[in-house]
This record gives C-alpha cells, structure tokens and sequence, in this order.
C-alpha cells in the first residue's frame, strides 16, 4: 500500500495490546485524534530491528512445542519438537515420518498458526522433504 501523505508519518510507540488472532491494538504519540487513526487504519508500520525491545520476536519455545505441521501442497509433516534459535534467524525442529526437518521460521514459510487447534500450516519450498 502506497504511504498515507495526509496522515502521521512517524511517531512512538506507547503501548500495543494483543487482541487475538495475529491483531494488535498499537497507540503511537503522534495519533491523537479519531481522523488519524482512520488514516493508518490498513497501513503497515515500519519498525528498525535496532528499536525493537530484546527478545520481540523471539518465540517462546513451549510455545509451540507438540503443535501439528501442516504443509498446504504435502499435508500432514510431522509436530514440533522445539523452536531452535541459530543466531540468523529461528528454526522449527519438526519430527515426522520423514525424520527430523528444520523450517526457517519466516512468514513466507510458515504461513498460519491456529492456537486453538495447535497447528502449524506451512508451504515449504520445492525439495525442503526431498533430503
């Protein structure tokens, strides 16, 4: 989406709530009114990695320890046994039939996570199973 010209361009974060279900509520500094909120409504924010707290993006590995992975095009994969923190990015240790699989923990690859139904949907990249 092409940036809101009329609308807050920067601003601090002072408070983010989890609503459920991937949504969050995120109160910045430079959003006082009800007109600019419905400017950002639908925008994405920008954030540089070097501002974000320790540990933000870190997921928590009892978190989604025994979770089920299901591939869109493969099915069923296997369940998580531990999320796996090498530095560049997480990685999901997956074990299944086909033995043990490591999954970049990435939104290109792993697409849905439904904690009601403690499942992983994933689409892996050609020749990820091949090995």
């Amino acid at each position: 989406m092409p940036p809101v010209l009329d609308a807050p361009r920067m601003g601090t974060v002072e408070d983010v709530t989890y609503l459920g279900d991937d949504a969050y509520l995120v109160m910045f500094d430079s959003v006082d009114t009800i007109d600019r909120a419905e400017a950002l409504a639908g925008c994405s924010c920008l954030v540089r990695r070097a501002d974000l707290p320790e540990g933000f993006d870190v997921v928590a590995q009892e978190a989604l320890a025994g979770y089920r992975v299901c591939d869109e095009k493969h099915g069923f994969i296997g369940t998580v046994r531990e999320i796996i923190d090498n530095g560049a990015q997480q990685l999901v240790a997956i074990d299944g039939e086909a033995g043990d699989v490591l999954v970049p923990l990435v939104d290109a690859i792993v697409v849905a996570v439904d904690e009601d139904a403690r499942t992983l949907t994933t689409r892996l990249p050609e020749g990820l199973l091949d090995c």
